[in-house]
């Protein structure tokens, strides 16, 4: 039997990977991070299998945004992430580190799908609000003590929550939506323009380098985004006309500036 901790994002998986080698109780073990932001885009189960229509969506993200470069790299992540999934078996048990935004939440979802016959543990990062007083809402904002204080939090998930968090992943899915937030403790659909009138705000009237633009968006939003949706969501207004572009529209964002009409 091997633990496995499953966090969201590489720079969390990094800093796990550092937290853990100096953890000596029972839930040393390795660390798989998951490349991928489930709060944005087409949503599917978690494996090779079902994966074609969310590759889809980011390569033509990843154009759009003048970052196709990327794509290569960002194949082998996947690649490498589900081959280490695949190699989990039913007898291992799962940590899931999970804090109160929509990327983690529904991370948690589908690892309770994927994994619906092992043992699954989840750390909430919630704990470090009740007892030190400390908010962080992603796993990846945590320093190394933080992550050693919370392994003490570690606790066994229900069977009864396993299938709530299937029905919810499902509801998602079903829904179909291409923007999930966390609202009321509960991750809600929403459309794909969702953070437009955000990005609005953060234009002016004079023209502005778009990651100002993008950066002023997420750092004022109350949900976590990744840069690259929010990039995705700029070149949508400028089609629209809704915001005007100086530069190369198929470059990548540190070469355009935009305006308000």
């Amino acid at each position: 039997m091997k633990i496995h901790h499953i966090v969201a994002g590489l720079s969390a998986e990094g800093l796990l990977k550092y937290s853990i080698k100096k953890d000596n109780s029972e839930w040393y073990g390795q660390v798989i991070g998951i490349p991928d932001d489930f709060s944005v885009g087409p949503i599917c189960y978690l494996g090779r299998e079902v994966y074609d229509q969310r590759k889809r969506w980011l390569m033509d993200t990843l154009k759009i945004t003048g970052a196709l470069d990327d794509w290569e790299e960002l194949q082998e992540l996947y690649s490498a992430m589900i081959e280490k999934l695949n190699q989990i078996n039913n007898k291992d048990k799962i940590v899931v580190w999970c804090g109160p935004n929509s990327i983690e939440v529904i991370l948690f979802y589908q690892l309770c799908y994927k994994f619906r016959e092992n043992s699954i543990f989840k750390v909430s990062l919630c704990e470090l609000e009740e007892h030190k007083n400390i908010h962080i809402s992603l796993t990846g904002q945590c320093e190394p003590e933080h992550i050693l204080n919370l392994t003490s939090q570690i606790r066994p998930i229900t069977d009864e929550e396993k299938i709530y968090c299937v029905k919810e992943l499902k509801r998602l899915i079903n829904e179909n939506k291409m923007v999930r937030i966390l609202e009321d403790d509960r991750v809600a659909s929403k459309e794909e323009e969702f953070y437009d009138e955000l990005i609005l705000e953060n234009a002016k009237k004079s023209y502005l380098k778009a990651p100002r633009v993008i950066g002023g968006t997420m750092g004022k939003s109350k949900y976590p985004v990744g840069d690259t949706f929010i990039d995705y969501r700029l070149r949508k207004l400028i089609d629209q006309g809704k915001l005007i572009l100086r530069g190369n529209k198929e470059s990548a964002m540190r070469f355009i500036e935009v305006k308000l009409p």
